[in-house]
């Protein structure tokens, strides 16, 4: 038995003293750490299940990886800690080997994929020789091919960005993200012609549309938290308020918004984001945030998603949420922090901001 029973039997404790809390719309701001402790476990343990399923897991990929190492490396919990980071390890061996097997990276998903486990080998224990053949398979499938072709599927001009719409350049984002964070640790890799720098640039100054302006309200909602994203490491690493320019108070302005239509998914990326920067419970509207949260999360640990089309549409209100109510660490600044004060600072001085 996987060390999922260890989380199970705290869930069943909390559980038993949950008649023992107020309803959550009542707990005072500075109380919601208990209740935001038992809503992660139990979200936690249903992740586990849903990708017990091996339809779940090929849908996700490396994504199901990234849930579950985000949570292993930096969450304070140090039991949910320990069985997140074995469950991610679980999920990364096999994608390892299929990566770097003959045609596994033939899909440029896969080669996303492959670039995004390398700089997590140490992390994940992959062994030296499974990564080294995985560098190997993604050396190759880069060999004689133009970079941006292979890692984004196209080739885009950095200097017309900004005339793309919010959902490809929020997909440039997080595979130039991809991109830069394998090339950190293995500066071998080919440079794309668009980097994360480019992209940032044009994100960071993009007038963005609020949730209430339909499709192209959220496409900009979801590229402005994932700016914080990219730049926190998915929350590595501390962010400095200032770091996230005008996006920072762009969310903030979307949180009546979400509370009001009771978007579980937008509320906990922006609560995600907050705590990014340092704010907690005490922050306002961080803690009407995950009032809603620990409200709307259902006896399965889960939070619902209206008409999923897919797996990933049914797992990523929970994915989400648990990002968004979990209490946090962040690690000590190390090369990909550097890259980051690198990266703001030529867009901050780029012509046009």
């Amino acid at each position: 038995m996987r060390a999922r029973g260890c989380v199970r039997s705290a869930v069943a404790l909390a559980v038993a003293l949950h008649g023992r809390f107020a309803p959550s719309a009542e707990i005072p701001c500075g109380a919601l750490a208990l209740a935001r402790r038992e809503a992660v476990r139990k979200a936690t343990e249903n992740l586990e299940i849903f990708f017990e399923r091996e339809e779940n897991r090929k849908a996700l990929g490396t994504d199901a990886v990234s849930i579950f190492l985000e949570l292993g490396e930096t969450a304070v919990d140090s039991e949910l800690a320990r069985v997140a980071m074995e469950e991610a390890r679980r999920l990364a061996a096999p994608l390892a080997r299929t990566y770097a097997g003959t045609g596994g990276l033939d899909a440029r998903d896969n080669l996303v994929g492959a670039l995004s486990l390398l700089p997590d080998s140490r992390p994940l224990h992959l062994s030296r020789n499974s990564s080294l053949r995985l560098l190997s398979s993604v050396l190759s499938r880069l060999e004689n091919r133009e970079p941006d072709e292979a890692y984004y599927g196209a080739r885009f001009d950095a200097a017309r960005l900004g005339a793309l719409d919010a959902d490809t350049l929020f997909n440039l984002l997080v595979d130039s993200y991809t991109v830069e964070r394998a090339r950190v640790v293995f500066p071998g890799l080919p440079a794309p012609g668009v980097g994360l720098g480019d992209v940032l640039r044009f994100a960071l100054a993009r007038p963005l549309a609020g949730l209430s302006s339909g499709d192209d309200g959220a496409d900009d909602f979801y590229l402005a938290t994932h700016v914080a994203y990219v730049l926190s490491d998915y929350s590595r690493l501390r962010l400095r308020a200032d770091d996230l320019g005008p996006v920072l108070a762009y969310l903030r302005a979307q949180v009546p918004r979400a509370l009001a239509s009771r978007d579980t998914e937008a509320s906990a990326e922006i609560a995600d984001v907050l705590r990014q920067t340092g704010a907690d419970d005490s922050d306002p509207d961080v803690c009407r945030l995950t009032r809603l949260l620990l409200l709307t999360q259902r006896t399965d640990g889960s939070w619902p998603r209206t008409d999923p089309e897919d797996a990933y549409d049914v797992v990523h209100p929970t994915w989400v949420a648990v990002h968004g109510l979990r209490e946090r660490f962040f690690l000590p600044g190390g090369a990909w922090a550097l890259r980051v004060r690198a990266l703001l600072g030529a867009a901050a001085s780029a012509p046009g901001r």
